[in-house]
């Protein structure tokens, strides 16, 4: 299976597939990936009539395959996108699709058109007769979330693309800060470049400045001052929260993570794992475990499980209308800090 950097090299230097799967759950690298076939297989003159987007869960791919076979006008090539083509996975098609035709377009593809199927799965049914055509004769990528030095990299380029300099700690600080939504990554990026001007380095500074924390960063945040006792703080920034129009019911589920991480490390760390592999055995950002596992430390297993039922009982409770969300997070946190204070006295 070719790299998605390796074709987006081939793309930009005119070596174009007649086929093209991508799958997985990163839809901004899908639709850069489009967006880049568009630029370089269609006369933008003509693109209306010469790309063709379907949704595989309303259009049978065969009805794809025709438009695929269609002589382009004005232009030496056609691209036809279908999206949601979940019969090259394992999830159940809501339509019924004639996928021999698509087999006789994979044995002789248009000459003159490029089809992309894009699978909303981070992997396809490789049992499936279609499947093993594909990935014999098309170019098949994973598109899947970055993270680690992956992501790293990828703000890095970024900012190079926006005409800035933006050094690899730097790149890890914002990527630390923003998450791995790489939509908002790139208009952070471009709104850093605007600001400190081409050919300039962003340093972390900068980005205290100007970048907007991800509401994750935020609840790390508010943990934080509910270990250290700056309660003051930690009602600031969830009512913060409340005030920029997040919803109470995801900043629950963002408390459910953290406290589900800060378990899973306990028990890891418990069972002698060394913290630096953590990340990895987890496959979760070595942010989230570093912050896990300062967090970890005031609490007990049983403490922990104790919160997580908590959580789960008021996520209950806010879904069907018999609690008052922001009240409930703010009970929460008092429940919390609370037990903090027990620990710390018992130290």
């Amino acid at each position: 299976m070719q790299t998605l950097k390796k074709a987006v090299n081939d793309i930009q230097n005119n070596k174009i597939s007649s086929l093209y799967v991508l799958f997985g759950s990163e839809t901004y690298l899908i639709n850069e990936f489009i967006q880049l076939l568009k630029e370089k297989v269609i006369n933008s003159e003509y693109c209306d009539l010469n790309y063709g987007y379907h949704d595989c869960n309303e259009v049978p791919i065969e009805e794809v395959v025709i438009e695929a076979g269609t002589i382009p006008f004005l232009s030496e090539k056609r691209l036809v996108c279908a999206y949601n083509a979940s019969f090259l996975t394992g999830i159940k098609d809501k339509m019924e699709h004639n996928v021999e035709k698509l087999l006789e377009f994979i044995s002789t593809p248009s000459e003159f058109s490029t089809l992309v199927l894009i699978a909303p799965n981070d992997k396809l049914d490789e049992r499936k007769k279609v499947v093993k055509e594909l990935k014999a004769k098309a170019c098949l990528l994973s598109c899947q979330p970055l993270k680690g030095n992956q992501l790293s990299k990828w703000v890095s380029n970024k900012g190079a693309e926006n005409g800035v300099i933006l050094p690899l700690p730097q790149a890890t600080y914002l990527a630390d800060i923003i998450g791995n939504d790489l939509g908002q990554l790139s208009s952070e990026i471009y709104k850093l470049a605007t600001y400190v001007g081409s050919a300039q380095v962003i340093t972390n500074e900068v980005i205290d400045l100007l970048a907007s924390p991800a509401l994750d960063r935020d609840v790390f945040g508010l943990i934080d001052h509910v270990v250290q006792g700056s309660m003051k703080d930690a009602y600031r920034i969830l009512f913060d929260c409340f005030t920029s129009g997040e919803e109470p019911i995801k900043i629950l589920a963002l408390f459910v993570r953290h406290f589900r991480i800060m378990l899973q490390v306990k028990l890891l760390i418990d069972q002698g794992n060394k913290p630096e592999k953590l990340a990895s055995i987890l496959g979760v950002h070595p942010y989230s475990i570093k912050k896990a596992s300062e967090h970890q430390r005031l609490f007990s297993e049983k403490a922990l499980r104790h919160f997580l039922s908590i959580l789960a009982d008021d996520d209950f409770k806010m879904k069907t209308g018999k609690v008052n969300k922001q009240l409930a997070l703010q009970l929460f946190i008092a429940k919390v800090a609370e037990e903090c204070n027990l620990n710390k006295n018992d130290m």
